[in-house]
């Protein structure tokens, strides 16, 4: 019996402190104010000017089926290379945080993630991924010298920035992986017991949602980013020019998607 109890006094704790994370009372979304925060923040408009990039990569891609005259396309391109130059200054000026972001998510990983793991091998581990951090630092402070004083990376800043995309969205993988664990157990600790709270049931269910989106929008990342890895380092095209184009459309989607739905879940986070 005491021991019943204090396993119920742990999951009334637990489920105490996720509750505390989120406002009690409803927000009222108000869309254009989302989306004019999300183009004035550096994140968004990085998002939106490639947006406007893969916009114009649709109809050259197929101006035959379109049967669009020369001198269009030719307008067209010289759009998408616009577009292309300051999305691609924003991705690179960003590097430094994104370290930053990723360090910050590699000091945090804890030893009980990896039961399997040993001590020793754990710590092994954790020392390589600080290197490698450490050296794509220099790596990123190279591509932007290199875009700045030359106006575009050489290819093997091309392939480390690919590889350092595909390291930093499995950190955010993972973590994004430990959450939704961590939320699904939470929320098996209320459903069991069978409380009415509709706050609650609402807040796991829109966490569960945002959980899976930032999940799958992750290994839509990874995936791309490998294919692009693959072609640098082998210079030989592993895709098409539009299944390209459709993989990036359908990562960028997810990732302006899964902003969106979490600027207005119905609860959400308080900011500390």
């Amino acid at each position: 019996m005491p021991s019943i109890t204090l396993a119920n006094s742990q999951n009334l704790d637990k489920r105490g402190s996720f509750e505390k994370k989120f406002t009690k009372e409803k927000q009222k979304v108000d869309h254009f104010k989302n989306v004019y925060k999300f183009a004035r923040s550096s994140y968004g408009s990085k998002k939106l000017f490639k947006a406007f990039y893969l916009g114009c990569q649709w109809p050259v891609n197929f101006e035959n089926f379109l049967k669009l005259n020369p001198i269009r396309v030719k307008k067209i391109v010289g759009i998408k290379k616009q577009f292309k130059k300051v999305s691609q200054s924003l991705d690179v000026t960003k590097i430094p945080v994104t370290i930053k972001n990723v360090k910050k998510i590699s000091i945090n990983i804890q030893r009980r993630d990896f039961k399997s793991i040993s001590k020793k091998v754990f710590k092994i581990a954790i020392k390589v991924v600080q290197t490698i951090l450490d050296i794509l630092t220099f790596i990123g402070l190279g591509q932007l010298f290199y875009f700045y004083s030359l106006g575009n990376a050489n290819e093997a800043l091309k392939f480390s920035k690919r590889c350092f995309k595909i390291l930093s969205g499995s950190f955010l993988l993972f973590k994004d992986r430990t959450k939704y664990i961590k939320h699904s157990n939470t929320q098996k600790v209320f459903e069991a017991q069978k409380s009415k709270d509709l706050r609650l049931k609402t807040i796991f269910c829109e966490i569960k949602n945002l959980d899976l989106l930032k999940l799958i929008k992750n290994i839509a990342i990874i995936a791309l980013n490998c294919f692009l890895a693959f072609e640098v380092m082998f210079e030989i095209a592993l895709l098409s020019a539009t299944l390209k184009i459709a993989l990036s459309t359908i990562a960028l989607s997810l990732t302006i998607f899964t902003y969106f739905y979490k600027e207005t879940l119905t609860y959400p986070k308080i900011l500390k």
